[in-house]
């Protein structure tokens, strides 16, 4: 018999459609954290990224048989987590926008710069908080930018999709996904530039 971690997710999305329940579980067991951390970067708040996930999570199964190539199960599912997310924005429902002014007006570079300095001054830093405190601020910035240019920037970054495979999953021309992430970027500025320098360390 083999082990379930030999299981691919194209053996396990033909178990699932072959009636097999309990599939379905260990294929999302190995997704849903990805899923969250997509829909969290996109909406920004996290009781709404835990329902659209769980939202996400019912489209998958209900739209499962839709999937016509199993070895896209990845780039598919976060197709329609990209979806979801953006049916909610639209929708204008429990958005809350943060504007590029409120964040200089809040001083979002300069906490960041000086939540780096305490960092590296401080002999034994808890990396865990302060990678949360900067994740924060990021999550911040990340909100200021528009929906279409978010989605491209956290697939690329956070997720590692090519700007093809982005234009495949979204269904918008290879160009228009680099404009959008090199736009979005721009946007981001400072802010993500030091964030990445600090984790490249």
């Amino acid at each position: 018999m083999r082990q379930d971690m030999n299981r691919t997710d194209e053996v396990l999305v033909a178990e699932v459609l072959g009636g097999d329940h309990s599939a379905f579980n260990e294929l999302i067991g190995r997704w849903e954290k990805g899923i969250y951390n997509f829909v969290l970067r996109m909406v920004g708040q996290e009781e709404e990224a835990k329902d659209l996930c769980q939202e996400t999570v019912i489209r998958i199964y209900n739209r499962l048989g839709q999937l016509r190539e199993p070895s896209a199960f990845p780039s598919w599912i976060f197709r329609i987590a990209h979806n979801v997310c953006r049916d909610r924005m639209r929708s204008g429902k429990n958005r809350i926008m943060v504007s590029t002014e409120d964040l200089v007006e809040k001083g979002a570079e300069q906490i960041l710069a000086e939540r780096i300095d305490r960092f590296q001054q401080e002999p034994f830093p808890d990396q865990a908080v302060y990678r949360r405190e900067l994740g924060e601020i990021l999550s911040r910035a990340l909100q200021t930018l528009s929906e279409e240019q978010r989605a491209a920037v956290v697939m690329r970054e956070y997720h590692g999709y090519s700007s093809r495979e982005i234009a495949e999953m979204i269904g918008v021309p290879v160009g228009t996904v680099r404009s959008r992430i090199f736009h979005g970027l721009k946007n981001l500025g400072k802010v993500l530039g030091k964030l990445r320098s600090e984790e490249g360390r």
